[in-house]
């Protein structure tokens, strides 16, 4: 599908608005982000009228979290729950179950601002009391008030919630920007969290090899190299635990550890030894390891649980020494749409948009920044640039980082961080383009990888990377907010920088 078929996607967020498949189930919790992915795209796709404003709006503030006479006010957030299931009332119906969360209570204010709603029945002097509360020692924020992890997507929430709300004291922003730059990595790029998939000391190998050579060790001298001028990643121990989760699932909850665990040696072999197949690169099965965890294996899991490790390794070299082809389900979801797996950001992709958009609604960073060339700045613009062009690949989408798979989210993630920038010109529009018209799926919405049934997460973000490539038929985007520039418009606090 080589055109935006604006009518299929609008259809296809409609539906999910009203009525989510049953693959979404276990994402309860996240309702109200869903809801925030397909009413912003709905904005996007310029299509609000269809959608029942006061309904969307009693809903959402049916999920805020107020204060009662029985509860302390110190140490709880006060915001808004993800999901109704999180409302449990006493005997006198107060809810004794306090489950506000930062992400949701983004989610809620945009959903809000995208309706239109003036925010009258919001609290927010109490919200965002609360939320200074989250801010921990170092800047960053746990998203709960107990319990939960700390990293730069919770700082961005924070952020975009005083800015929205127009009122910083919710924050410590002095703080919060001391741990937004020990998060930027010596590549340029931002993680999650201060150190991770970083260096500490950046070692030029070729200079310690040279040091080595002349020593006369050649031999330790190729071994260095070849150790350190590995891409530091942990993509690969990522792809096990995300087929680990795909083959013991909800539905093959019993199979015992061991088996699992043999099984998953057995998926990740067959991938390897597949690669020395010539037909690797060719026909049905090409590249078919990209997307390993999008194949079907209701099926077969049967089959492979009988299977041993030492028989499938032999079979399949058999297979290879013949050169005969080797079957792999595609594999397909009934309900049109793939569950979302996880709705947290890309590592490093994700990260560093929330490190930039978080700098922008601060102030600390001026518009187009690049083409202005300041004499100054906290952040070093030009390895954070250089870091984001590098991550469009050959197929013309982006990746989150290095040996990582082009990934449709990531045209926002990383295309967005670029926008910021000023640096939105550097990079190759039209391969971009193409990238997303091979996820664009025949059902409306878009998929992670080509030829996958799409999902509500990457539909959002692949209409987001249409915006960005300015599409006729799209709303422009505020991008340090992830809402459409009329939506934050309308709140009358963007103060001209979207």
């Amino acid at each position: 599908m080589d055109s935006f078929n604006r009518e299929l996607h609008v259809r296809s967020l409609l539906a999910m608005l009203e009525d989510m498949p049953s693959g979404y189930q276990e994402q309860e919790n996240h309702r109200l982000t869903l809801a925030y992915f397909a009413i912003s795209g709905l904005d996007i796709l310029n299509a609000l009228d269809q959608v029942d404003a006061k309904k969307v709006t009693n809903w959402v503030y049916h999920l805020q979290i107020l204060p009662s006479d029985k509860e302390d006010k110190n140490g709880f957030f006060y915001g808004f729950q993800g999901s109704s299931a999180h409302i449990l009332k006493d005997m006198d119906g107060v809810n004794f179950n306090n489950g506000g969360h930062l992400a949701s209570t983004y989610s809620a204010l945009s959903i809000l601002r995208i309706m239109g709603d003036d925010l009258a029945q919001l609290d927010k002097k109490i919200l965002l009391k609360s939320m200074k509360n989250l801010q921990q020692f170092d800047g960053s924020f746990t998203p709960l008030h107990t319990g939960a992890e700390t990293d730069l997507r919770f700082v961005f929430c924070a952020a975009a919630i005083c800015f929205m709300l127009n009122d910083w004291s919710g924050m410590d922003m002095h703080k919060a920007l001391g741990y937004i730059l020990s998060c930027q990595s010596y590549d340029g790029g931002f993680g999650l969290s201060p150190g991770l998939e970083s260096h500490g000391l950046h070692v030029d190998p070729n200079a310690l090899a040279s040091i080595l050579e002349n020593r006369g060790n050649a031999t330790l001298c190729l071994l260095l190299l070849k150790c350190l001028m590995q891409v530091a990643s942990s993509s690969s121990a990522e792809r096990n635990w995300s087929t680990y989760s795909f083959i013991y699932s909800v539905k093959r909850n019993r199979l015992g550890a061991k088996r699992a665990e043999d099984l998953l040696y057995v998926q990740s072999y067959l991938r390897l030894l597949s690669h020395k197949d010539p037909k690797y690169n060719v026909g049905e099965t090409r590249n078919w390891d990209l997307a390993p965890e999008c194949a079907d294996l209701d099926a077969t899991v049967g089959q492979l649980a009988q299977v041993s490790i030492e028989e499938a390794a032999t079979e399949l070299e058999r297979d290879l020494a013949s050169g005969s082809d080797i079957p792999f389900d595609s594999g397909s979801i009934d309900a049109g749409f793939e569950p979302l797996d996880d709705l947290g950001l890309g590592l490093y992709g994700g990260a560093t948009y929330c490190a930039i958009a978080t700098l922008k609604l601060m102030g600390y960073i001026t518009d187009d920044p690049v083409s202005k060339r300041p004499t100054s700045s906290i952040v070093d613009l030009s390895s954070v640039v250089e870091w984001s062009l590098q991550k469009q690949t050959l197929d013309g989408g982006f990746q989150g980082r290095s040996n990582k798979a082009s990934d449709t989210c990531y045209s926002f993630w990383v295309g967005g961080s670029l926008k910021l920038l000023g640096a939105h010109d550097f990079y190759d529009w039209e391969a971009l383009r193409c990238f997303l018209f091979t996820c664009q799926s025949k059902y409306g919405g878009f998929s992670k990888w080509p030829a996958m049934f799409p999902d509500l997460y990457h539909s959002y973000y692949g209409l987001c990377g249409f915006s960005l490539l300015e599409e006729p038929e799209l709303a422009p985007l505020c991008y340090e907010l992830g809402i459409t520039q009329k939506a934050a418009l309308y709140s009358q606090i963007t103060k001209g920088i979207c």
